[in-house]
Parts: C-alpha cells; structure tokens; sequence
C-alpha cells in the first residue's frame, strides 16, 4: 500500500498466506469381505497445513487420526467414506470414496445346550445369511470333538461319544470367495454322572454300622440309596445298619444338576452273619481220672475261636484234645468271634468222678530216727493209702498218721485216695 501526498510517499507491505488444500484419498479396499481391514489413504495434501483429520465410515463409526486410517466393515453393504480435514486457518474441506462390503453372516442355533451322554443327538440350525447378492456355497461345521461336517445337507446333527463341554464352530463361504465364522464356546454340554462306591465292611454282623463311601464323579449329584433290605437313604455318604442275617444287594442312584441318571448295583454286597459256636465231646462223664476229651468243633461264621477248658488252661487250636487229671466237675467253653468282633460261646459239662483231695506232712527234715506227721484231706469218701517211699505202705480210713524214718536219705511219700468203686488216685508229696 502506496500513500503519496504532493511532495512525499509511504509504503506499507502486508504478507498474506492462503492455504488451498483439497481432501483426497485413495484405498486399494473399496470392494472387500466383511470383517477385513480396509486401509485409507490421503493423497495430494501437504500435512504440515493440516489441523486435523475426520474419517467418517459411513457405517456409524468414525476417526480422528492422521492422513491415514483402518477400519473394519462388519456388516455387509455400500458404505460412503469421508474425509473431512480442516486446515490450520480452520478452512474445511471434505471428500466421498464409495465401498462395497460384501460376504455372508454365520449364526445357527442348537436343539438343546445341555443332553445326557447316551442317546444324545444334538440338531444345529443353520440360520447364516448371504449379503443379498452373492449365495452362500459352503458350509462347515466343527463340533468341537474333531468332527467336521461339510456335507451342505440340513439337518445337522450330530452325536457326542464323551461327556465334556464342546465349543461349536460354522464356517459359511459365498461365491465371491468371502468367509465368515462363529464359535460359541460350550455351546453343547454333554453330561454323564458315574455312580459308583465302596464299603470296607462288606462282611460283618448284625447291628454293626456300615460306613459307604460314595465315589461317584458328576456335579451338585443327588443320592439314592437302596440297601436291599427296604432301607433307603439320600446321604452322599450313609452309615447302615443291618438287623438280620443275609446278604444283600446295594444300589446307588446319581442323578446330576441336568437331569442325567447312572446307577450301579452291587449284587450279594453285604454279607451279615453271626457266629455260631459249637462243638462235640469224645467224652464227658469218667468214673475215675484221667480223662482224655477230644473236642470237635462245628461252629459257623467265625474268624477266630479260643478254648477253655475249665481247668485253667486254654486252646486256640481248631479242634484240640485235652487231658483233665483232677476228679471234678469242669465246663469246657469255646468262644468264637465273627467279622465285625461278634461273639458266641458254647458251653459243655465235663464231669470226672473219683476221689480228690491232698495232704501235708511235717517236719520235712532232721536226725534219725524222724518221726513225721501226715494230714490228708479227700473230697470224696475213700480210703487211704499212705505210702512213705521207704518200703513202707499203710492202708487205713485213718487221714491222720505218723511214721519214722529209721535210715537216712531222702523220701518222697505219696497218698493214694481210692474210692468205694475202686477208683484210685495218686497224690505226690513236695519233691
């Protein structure tokens, strides 16, 4: 800008910057599949001049980036990309690229989520869509237990050999080469409890408890137990008691939080019994000891068994024999124990007739000639025989007697009872 007046002038200089940038791109991406990446490109514009970016899709999502930008088309269609940039003087400038999204949806449905293992047979329904212009020529299903199915013929169906959770895939493909897939994880449970248990007391007695150890596999399983005497139980784990003899079955019902069932039965399972003692004697009446008795036992249902026979000793011998030396009455008593630690006995009466009794003598030491008192005591009526060891013998009613000792040495006297039936028996003195 010149001023100028008659005599003299000014000039003033002003620089003024115009920015005349034009929006434009380009994209090897305007035909593409669903779900593939679309690249976009500015082209011609010097970013330096550039404020900002503005990618608009046209599919209801948009962009501020920089002179580039991906995006992904998830549905198929004709969208409309816009590239709005505003320059550093806030100028605006916008451009259109046109794009074609093409290729199927896949989505299907199942009959059921949940099945029980056998007699499964699950139903998909294919309800995959084309884009309205190009048909769908392939589809391929994944059951998720290696089986793939590409046959194209409805219906889909398909049957499970093993419980578990299977994630299902359909794979759909057009003419146009464009390829969808969806997975639904655990799309198909199939679900099998196994029944099974255990008892470490499978043979016992009455009215011993019986612990059942349930180790069934299967989730939140409910219990059904029959123990084959009439008695049910819903315990996991139950404690049973049987109050007869027999054996019996048990069965075990699963049922899990799908309704899916397994049982198991354990025929003849539990075996109660009782023992039962008895046993036979060669003899038990003698007229005068020694008797010998051989003992037989019979009993049944037993694990263990223990004589007594009544004079202080005992057997554990199966079927022993024993000598009673002692006239007496004796009661001979086998005890037998059963799984479980049931007990029984039985008892005989063993009686041996004959004198009994003993006797004492004093002193038992000093010069010659000793004179020595004898006492005797006999249970029964009987005469005795006092015999010194000496060469003497004495036979008398009389229980009291005295005899000396003429010679030296040592004696061991004895007594001998001998009854009205002529029953002897000898006692010895102390050694």
């Amino acid at each position: 800008l010149t001023v100028t007046n008659d005599t003299c002038s000014h000039t003033f200089a002003q620089t003024i910057r115009v920015i005349d940038e034009k929006a434009a791109f380009t994209s090897n991406d305007t035909i593409i599949c669903r779900n593939g990446a679309a690249d976009f490109i500015s082209a011609g514009i010097q970013s330096s001049n550039i404020a900002s970016w503005r990618w608009n899709f046209g599919d209801g999502h948009s962009a501020n980036t920089d002179s580039t930008a991906t995006h992904i088309f998830t549905t198929a269609g004709n969208y409309t990309v816009t590239l709005t940039i505003t320059d550093l003087l806030g100028c605006k400038d916008s451009v259109k690229l046109p794009v074609k999204v093409y290729g199927p949806k896949a989505a299907f449905s199942i009959s059921a989520n949940v099945s029980c293992l056998y007699n499964n047979l699950t139903t998909f329904t294919n309800q995959s869509v084309s884009d309205g212009i190009h048909p769908i020529v392939k589809w391929e299903w994944n059951y998720g237990d290696g089986t793939i199915d590409s046959s194209g013929t409805a219906p889909y169906q398909h049957s499970y050999d093993t419980a578990g959770n299977y994630t299902v895939s359909l794979l759909v493909k057009d003419n146009y080469g464009c390829t969808d897939i969806l997975s639904k994880p655990a799309a198909v449970i199939i679900s099998q409890p196994k029944a099974d248990f255990f008892s470490a007391d499978t043979i016992t007695c009455t009215g011993t408890p019986i612990t059942f150890t349930n180790t069934s596999a299967g989730n939140n399983l409910q219990y059904v137990w029959n123990f084959g005497d009439g008695n049910t139980s819903i315990v996991a784990d139950p404690v049973h008691n049987y109050g007869s003899i027999g054996s019996y079955t048990v069965q075990l019902h699963v049922t899990d939080q799908y309704g899916c069932k397994d049982s198991i039965k354990r025929p003849a399972y539990i075996s109660i019994s009782y023992p039962k003692a008895r046993f036979t004697l060669s003899d038990s009446v003698s007229t005068c000891p020694p008797l010998l008795v051989n003992f037989a036992h019979q009993s049944t249902d037993y694990t263990s068994l223990l004589w007594n026979f009544g004079d202080g000793t005992t057997s554990a011998l199966d079927s022993p024999s024993h000598f009673y030396t002692v006239a007496g009455v004796y009661y001979a008593t086998l005890t037998v124990m059963g799984p479980g630690g049931c007990i029984d006995t039985a008892m005989k009466r063993i009686e041996i007739k004959g004198p009994s009794g003993s006797f004492t003598y004093s002193p038992l030491s000093g010069c010659k000639p000793l004179t020595v008192s004898f006492t005797g005591s006999a249970k029964n009526n009987a005469t005795y025989t006092w015999d010194f060891a000496d060469g003497n013998i004495v036979v008398t009613s009389d229980s009291i007697v005295s005899h000396t000792y003429i010679a030296a040495g040592d004696f061991i006297p004895r007594l001998i009872l001998t009854d009205a039936g002529g029953c002897s028996v000898p006692i010895m003195g102390a050694d």
